[in-house]
């Protein structure tokens, strides 16, 4: 025979309590009309006597575009997780068949009751078929192959829409899933229902497990007074007291108080405690947190399954209180504001003057040391603060004068310094290479100092006497060395120390012209005059016996552009010549020419003290053998 379970008396505490709680309108406590509060399922039959009005704490749980249900009427939850593998059904017969019940079932294993109303894919199963045959009994029970069907009756095929029947398929689980299953009397009737789970006996269902407990958060810092707790599934409140636990460590013994936000404003189960320790944790060390079990407090699920012991270690780290001033030594502005900060959470400040506050400015030199103080640990810290002493200066010395060429590099460079120069650089030096005004300003960021210097460079010396050229007797040539150059002094090969020099002697003439800064040379040649002489013979006798047998002219100079014409007394020409070595031998076209006198006619260029002469000639010579 199967077990049956009333929940009659529950349900009508819970719909007196929903109906007159502050808490539970604003829908802060869940209901079994709520997935957060749905009912576990202990046994195969539940009993319904009644269905409660509306739809819970947490309306809109059922999302109408993602689900057959058009929303929660009157509505139950129930959860179960499945220990085996398997199909699962249950059938619904409700207390009056005219009344129409909806259902859908979800899988929330890796989802939360939230997930609900936008996550499709957690449906798994789901009926809202009502009117004519579909009325009634409703469930899955395998007497279709459909696994979604939604409003009316006797539509083929069915979908999330339409129904075919009341009934769907057995739902194939997995092992370790979690799911939920709502029912809704869309009737609107408060009349209640027989929903009978046997058809699932065969994957375990039923919750027979005990509740396991673990740990979620311990004290970390200096008088953290909570510890958080969690159980695998929810606790009956009136089985769970703060006597169920114990702490045991450093500083103890320790009182505990149990915080529950549900069970506080009178729900009748929770998941989630809060240990409230006292007095806080103040020592590091190793803790123990022990859930004690007794016969008046068993600590016990929704199905009467007792807790399983639990004892969890946690250690708590050395407190530690650090305090950094900074360096062990300032040097600060006389002007400057400087803050010395030493916060840190929840501690109690003592400075060495008998200051408690976290911070304080400092009001003069001298050494400042501060104690930070917790409950827990302590750590003091001091520095010692000095005034700046302005010893800023910046010295170029006197304008200065460079030698053409030359650079200059003005190095400022002190430690900790900026700079900024007349032209917006900001190095620590500048190298200057032409002429200006140069200025620059450092500072320390508590003085500053400035430096100027006027650079101007001297005139490069200039020095050219001019090509060589030549000078007659009698002729005087005045060679100029003058530089402007300030301070310019001159040197002359000839032992004279005047920038100008008079020469009147040919000769090779050098000066140095010479400065602070450089020394240039230069030299000309003077050269002696020259004039070119030309010589011919008046008489020659071509005999060939090697004394005056050829007719030429003689030069002591060199006969360019040479033109030698002979012509016997008739006028004829008899001989020409263009080269002053082809001289006349005496021949008339290869026979010898007569005795007599002949005429002749010389023209040449010749280059005399650099200038080129074109001269004539002519004359007769007489031919004698």
């Amino acid at each position: 025979m199967q077990a049956y379970r009333i929940k009659t008396a529950l349900l009508t505490f819970l719909l007196c309590w929903v109906t007159l709680s502050p808490i539970a309108v604003l829908g802060q406590v869940p209901t079994i009309q709520d997935c957060l509060g749905a009912i576990p399922i202990c046994e195969p039959i539940y009993v319904e006597a009644n269905a409660p009005t509306g739809s819970g704490n947490y309306t809109n749980e059922i999302n109408s575009s993602l689900c057959c249900m058009a929303n929660e009427n009157n509505s139950i939850w129930y959860t179960f997780t499945v220990n085996q593998t398997g199909d699962f059904g249950f059938e619904l017969v409700p207390n009056d068949l005219d009344d129409d019940y909806d259902w859908a079932l979800f899988n929330i294993t890796n989802a939360e009751c939230a997930d609900i109303t936008s996550d499709f894919e957690l449906m798994v199963s789901c009926n809202a078929a009502g009117g004519g045959s579909c009325q009634g009994v409703t469930g899955a029970n395998g007497n279709t192959t459909y696994q979604i069907q939604g409003a009316g009756c006797n539509n083929t095929p069915p979908n999330i829409n339409v129904a075919l029947n009341p009934f769907n398929a057995l739902v194939s689980v997995q092992e370790n899933n979690t799911y939920v299953l709502v029912i809704s009397n869309w009737t609107g009737s408060t009349n209640g229902y027989t929903i009978d789970f046997g058809l699932s006996s065969s994957i375990g269902i039923y919750d027979v497990a005990p509740p396991s407990m673990q740990v979620t958060d311990v004290p970390v810092d200096c008088e953290d007074a909570t510890i958080q707790i969690l159980f695998s599934e929810n606790i009956k409140c009136e089985s769970i007291s703060a006597a169920n636990f114990e702490l045991v460590g450093p500083g103890g013994p320790y009182t505990l108080e149990l915080d529950a936000p549900i069970c506080d404003v009178g729900g009748s189960y929770e998941k989630a405690y809060t240990l409230r320790v006292d007095p806080p944790i103040t020592e590091s060390g190793s803790y123990e947190v022990n859930l004690v079990l007794n016969d008046a407090n068993e600590v016990l699920d929704l199905c009467d399954n007792q807790a399983l012991p639990f004892s969890q270690t946690f250690t708590i780290a050395p407190f530690e209180v650090t305090v950094d001033l900074g360096l062990p030594e300032l040097t600060i502005c006389e002007t400057e504001v400087l803050e010395l900060d030493a916060s840190f959470p929840d501690a109690d400040y003592l400075w060495h003057d008998g200051f408690t506050e976290a911070s304080r400015i400092v009001t003069g030199e001298g050494v400042y040391s501060v104690t930070v103080s917790t409950p827990c640990a302590s750590d003091t810290d001091e520095v010692t603060v000095n005034y700046y002493v302005d010893t800023l200066n910046v010295d170029f010395g006197r304008d200065t004068i460079l030698c053409p060429g030359d650079s200059l590099l003005l190095d400022v460079a002190q430690p900790g310094l900026s700079y900024l120069w007349h032209d917006g650089s900001t190095n620590a030096s500048f190298k200057l290479g032409s002429a200006g005004n140069y200025a620059v300003s450092i500072t320390d960021g508590c003085g500053m100092a400035t430096g100027a210097l006027k650079v101007s460079y001297r005139e490069r010396i200039s020095l050219d006497l001019g090509e060589d050229v030549y000078l007659c007797e009698g002729e005087t040539k005045v060679l100029d060395a003058y530089s402007p150059v300030e301070g310019a002094g001159y040197f002359w090969n000839v032992s004279d120390f005047d920038s100008v020099h008079l020469a009147t002697q040919p000769g090779i003439y050098s000066v140095v012209v010479y400065s602070e800064c450089e020394q240039v040379y230069d030299e000309i040649n003077l050269m002696e005059c020259f004039f070119c002489e030309v010589y011919t013979p008046n008489v020659f006798s071509p005999n060939f016996d090697g004394t005056n047998d050829y007719f030429r002219p003689y030069s002591n100079c060199p006969l360019e552009n040479f033109k030698m014409a002979i012509y016997n007394r008739w006028g004829a020409e008899v001989f020409t010549s263009n080269d002053v070595s082809n001289s006349w031998d005496g021949t008339i076209k290869g026979k010898d020419a007569n005795i007599g006198i002949y005429l002749w006619r010389i023209e040449y260029t010749v280059v005399e003290n650099g200038i080129a002469r074109t001269a004539f000639i002519q004359g007769d010579v007489g031919l004698y053998r």
